[in-house]
């Protein structure tokens, strides 16, 4: 039994060395402190308490661990153990510094409770961004609120803190989406036409195998696989400090998806043209060789990309850069998406071709195609059925 009569020796009315000292009933538990009480009724009250906090996985945990700053205890544990790309955890630092150290960073762990992120919420709803002076968007919140989330787990993990504070809190609002803008085929013939050769691959790979900008600034040799028409997205061009480097892509999503033979064959002439430059890893440390350079031989910025060479192409495919529309090279990577799901492609295999984490993220940024594909599987049956006759079968007559 957890609760001990520590003034009679055990099942009898022996009196120990400690009988008249102190307070009589303790309670002793593997995982948690012990603890004394004068009544019994008291020590078997906490014995149930603790019993159902070792259930919930509540205890143990150190309490003196969780006197460590909430700032101290990102920047020691936190932090260090992050499996972001440099250029994520960059965005991840500046969003601690802004938006979440000025209300966390100087309370301990252990005051970090449920009311205290209430009150985070009520004053991110307030704050203002620093680009505009407007209100800060939904979606700069959330990724505040993964990130505190992720935070908060990890001490509870470490034992640094009993409960997850975001128990009992509503979740922060979702971003709104906005409409997508969908480009038709002409459109982005439009737009790699108006490319020079050169650099004619870049926008290709993006509208016809998902590559985000900086993932088509880092196709090497090494990627493609022309005899199984396979490409594989390893890398992305960043600016890291400063420089440009070749790291992992975004979220560590490295994937494989089908090279089309129209694609392959461009590449293939590519290298041929104008061949390619060793560049070395900063994650895996090896030599890949890019096929798109300037022509001096360095990385590509994307900002100089995007007004030498982008801005220009979009124009002629009658898209206007300064208009309040999404008018990036994502809009190939949201167009090679419509033509999967346009071929009834396995949602599965759609979340794995652009480097989704989880579905839920394909549905909430693809879901309404999907539902246009729905609609056009049921025309498809219905086209294959119309002019047939009937096609339940005939109900039996009473008695046959």
């Amino acid at each position: 039994m957890s609760v001990e009569d520590r003034w009679h020796y055990k099942g009898t009315r022996k009196q120990t060395r400690e009988y008249g000292r102190g307070k009589r009933w303790r309670v002793r538990n593997p995982g948690a402190p012990n603890k004394s009480f004068h009544k019994k009724s008291d020590a078997e009250t906490h014995d149930t308490e603790v019993k159902a906090d070792l259930l919930k996985g509540l205890t143990p945990f150190d309490t003196a661990k969780g006197r460590i700053r909430f700032r101290d205890y990102v920047e020691k544990h936190w932090l260090p153990n992050h499996p972001g790309t440099p250029g994520s955890l960059r965005t991840i630092k500046s969003r601690l510094k802004n938006h979440i150290y000025p209300h966390f960073g100087d309370k301990s762990m252990n005051e970090c409770r449920p009311s205290t992120v209430n009150g985070w919420k009520a004053a991110m709803r307030t704050k203002t961004s620093k680009r505009g002076g407007g209100k800060l968007s939904d979606a700069t919140v959330l990724a505040c609120w993964v990130h505190l989330g992720g935070i908060f787990r990890a001490a509870k993990i470490d034992g640094v803190i009993a409960a997850h504070p975001f128990e009992g809190v509503d979740r922060v609002d979702e971003p709104r989406r906005g409409h997508m803008r969908l480009l038709e085929d002409k459109t982005v013939d439009g737009i790699l036409d108006a490319f020079p050769d050169r650099y004619h691959g870049v926008p290709l790979v993006s509208a016809t195998c998902g590559h985000r900008q900086g993932e088509s600034f880092a196709v090497a040799v090494e990627d493609l696989d022309f005899l199984r028409r396979k490409i594989e997205i390893r890398h992305q061009v960043q600016v890291i400090d400063g420089e440009l480097k070749l790291v992992p892509p975004k979220r560590g999503s490295v994937r494989t998806v089908p090279l089309p033979t129209h694609t392959g064959e461009a590449l293939a002439t590519h290298i041929e043209r104008y061949g390619t430059v060793a560049v070395r890893c900063e994650c895996c440390n090896r030599v890949n060789h890019l096929l798109f350079v300037t022509e001096s031989g360095e990385l590509i910025n994307y900002t100089k990309f995007n007004r030498a060479l982008w801005h220009p192409a979009i124009t002629a495919a009658g898209l206007d850069p300064a208009a309040g529309d999404e008018t990036g090279q994502h809009l190939l990577r949201h167009y090679y998406v419509s033509v999967l799901i346009e071929a009834h492609t396995n949602p599965k295999a759609i979340q794995q071709y652009v480097g989704h984490k989880h579905m839920s993220t394909t549905m909430d940024v693809y879901g309404h195609l999907f539902e246009r594909a729905h609609e056009q599987a049921a025309r498809a049956v219905d086209r294959a059925f119309a002019g047939r006759g009937r096609v339940s079968p005939v109900r039996p007559a009473k008695g046959a």
